[in-house]
């Protein structure tokens, strides 16, 4: 089932072209990398599908994902109150659950003042709130927290530390737990791999390639992408093309198409070499014999030749 797609984008920014001819379906579960050269426009694709980006009327082409699917993607770290630790950030992730706690315990209280028919209406509404508590992860919260921090490396003076106070990359990896966590329909990783250690790397590895949901990567690691991917999606020219398997296999099948294309290229070098010759010697009997078929002939091959070599600069 197809939960995202692209078709026929093309996106201007600040009035230059970046984007030209993209079209791409991405199915539910699957683990997608985007690759290409620095400046092909992998990341406004990122922005584009996250909203942070939007088309405008000079841009074509439309974006289809399913109504209410969350999307999960880091675009810069956000700036928090200087007192805030790494925890307060991480369980930020959970803010939902705390408004349905919040409304749960409220409820608690007034069950307490509550008889007869009152109280078992009130239950039976807690009941729901509970389930659907439970549906949300509320009772895996510190399950999922000491999934996330130990697969991270967030130790417990880690977490006590002031978030402001961090470094850049640690910001930025504290940013990659947060959404971790917040477990997207949708899940967007630009570079997820830098300030990863080791370790850490091969972790959210084998996190990813059980996630239950659509994971797209913007990455130049190619271990990584071999290890996670199951879809390549290579930007080049502003346009884009797609590959089955991992970035090995993508390497492979774009190889074997640059033979087989160079192939076809000396194939119809061959065949162009050919028909001048050909129409050279058709015109050269046209003038000896005086004879307006041949010229004819050699007119009508002359087209088919322009055609082709128009064909192959294109």
């Amino acid at each position: 089932m197809i939960e995202l797609s692209l078709n026929n984008v093309m996106k201007y920014l600040d009035a230059n072209l970046v984007l030209k001819n993209i079209s791409f379906n991405i199915y539910d579960n699957e683990r997608v990398g985007i690759v290409g050269v620095n400046g092909s426009g992998k990341t406004t694709i990122l922005k584009l599908i996250a909203g942070v980006e939007t088309m405008t009327r000079d841009d074509k082409g439309w974006i289809s994902i399913p109504r209410g699917k969350t999307i999960g993607y880091l675009q810069q770290v956000p700036i928090f109150p200087e007192d805030v630790k790494v925890s307060e950030v991480l369980n930020l992730a959970f803010k939902e659950l705390d408004v349905f706690e919040a409304q749960m315990k409220l409820l608690e209280q007034e069950m307490k003042s509550l008889e007869g028919e009152f109280l078992e209406k009130a239950l039976k509404r807690y009941g729901e709130m509970q389930h659907q508590y439970e549906v949300q992860g509320g009772y895996d919260r510190i399950e999922k927290l000491s999934k996330i921090c130990g697969g991270l490396n967030f130790n417990e003076d880690f977490l006590e530390k002031n978030f402001t106070l961090l470094s850049g990359g640690e910001k930025t990896i504290v940013m990659l737990g947060k959404i971790l966590l917040e477990n997207p329909d949708i899940l967007l990783l630009d570079e997820p791999t830098n300030h990863l250690d080791m370790e850490s790397i091969e972790w959210l590895e084998s996190f990813l390639k059980t996630y239950k949901g659509i994971v797209i990567i913007v990455s130049h690691d190619r271990y990584f992408l071999d290890n996670v991917v199951t879809k390549i999606i290579e930007i080049e020219d502003m346009e884009c093309e797609t590959y089955r398997g991992n970035y090995s296999e993508f390497v492979k099948q774009k190889e074997e198409n640059m033979l087989l294309q160079f192939q076809q290229f000396k194939e119809q070098q061959k065949q162009i070499k050919a028909m001048e010759k050909a129409i050279k010697e058709l015109r050269d009997w046209a003038i000896r014999a005086d004879n307006n078929k041949f010229f004819k002939r050699a007119a009508s091959m002359q087209i088919r030749l322009d055609k082709m070599t128009k064909n192959s600069k294109a």
